[in-house]
């Protein structure tokens, strides 16, 4: 199963950075379609496909979030796929209660900050920043 899942990944992270999200300048986010406005994961798709052409710079202005969270992605599916090799259950792992509150705050605050200028402060939180 991990290796299914990682073959459609690798395939469509190709296909996102050979396709490049920011060229056609329509918001793929139904919040930025609709509203006109990044939630949290707007850019990701972008950052993604700067990731995957090696560009951290024009990734982190697309989304610092995901990039910040694409190393604990993998980590999770590396260890998906040794503990599936082994034959092994997936480890438990439970988390306190107030990381799981901090992290849903630092989602929020991440989501609102993007969106809310403080003299040019957080602008670069915003999904298009650079306009690139």
């Amino acid at each position: 199963m991990p290796f299914g899942v990682g073959s459609a990944t690798a395939i469509a992270t190709l296909g996102v950075a050979l396709w490049n999200p920011g060229d056609t300048g329509v918001p793929l986010c139904p919040s930025k379609f609709i509203l006109g406005i990044d939630c949290p994961f707007c850019g990701a798709t972008r950052a993604t496909a700067a990731l995957a052409r090696g560009d951290l710079g024009r990734a982190l202005d697309h989304n610092a979030l995901w990039v910040g969270l694409v190393p604990l992605v993998v980590i999770a599916f590396v260890v998906w796929t040794a503990t599936t090799m082994t034959g092994r259950p997936f480890p438990r792992v439970s988390l306190p209660r107030w990381l799981w509150v901090g992290a849903g705050v630092m989602l929020v605050a991440f989501g609102v900050s993007r969106n809310w200028d403080l003299n040019g402060f957080t602008q670069w939180l915003a999904s298009d920043a650079a306009g690139i």
